[in-house]
């Protein structure tokens, strides 16, 4: 019954379906103004974002191509307050004959989108900006990674280990010097 009515409705509007369609001038006002509040942005009412056109179409609201087959259309003309788009209580005037040409047209046109457009919110990540470190107290001249890991300890009740003496630290740098130069021999 609603298909028929929609029809008999936008019977008097069927030349101007023709017509080619504006998404960006059309379309977007009016889905702004009567749709956007509740399906685009951070909202999604009943599970219906039109955010993107692949959320609308996945939606299942809209054949393109075929406005008097669309439920969008059925839910824009309908007399049932409890079907009725946008809902009476949400105090949003309903689309006028004009605005119900525009939607049918877009429809009729295969519901055409910008490259690009969404109803999102940006969702700008600003590239990662170094913040600057503040090393503890210590003396001058220290090495920032040694203030940082002493730090830690300091403040994870970690005892650091005991400073190696200058033998065992020649011996440790020597066996690094060794097994790098074998590492370059094997090549």
């Amino acid at each position: 019954m609603l298909r028929s009515a929609l029809a008999l409705f936008t019977l008097p509007l069927a030349p101007l379906a023709t017509a080619e369609i504006d998404f960006a001038h059309e379309v977007v006002p009016l889905l702004q103004t009567h749709c956007i509040e509740c399906h685009g942005g951070d909202e999604a009412e009943g599970g219906f974002s039109m955010n993107t056109r692949a959320l609308v179409l996945e939606a299942d609201i809209l054949e393109p191509g075929k406005p008097h087959d669309s439920i969008l259309m059925e839910l824009v003309l309908s007399d049932d307050e409890d079907e009725k788009m946008p809902p009476p209580d949400k105090k949003k005037a309903a689309l006028n004959p004009a605005e119900v040409d525009v939607l049918t047209r877009w429809i009729a046109a295969g519901v055409p989108w910008e490259e690009g457009f969404t109803f999102a919110k940006d969702r700008y990540e600003p590239p990662l900006k170094p913040r600057p470190v503040k090393l503890p107290k210590g003396p001058k001249g220290a090495n920032p990674i040694d203030l940082l890991v002493r730090e830690y300890f300091e403040r994870n009740e970690i005892h650091p280990p005991k400073l190696a003496d200058d033998e065992k630290a020649l011996l440790a740098k020597t066996v690094e010097a060794v097994k790098a130069s074998t590492a370059e021999c094997n090549m």
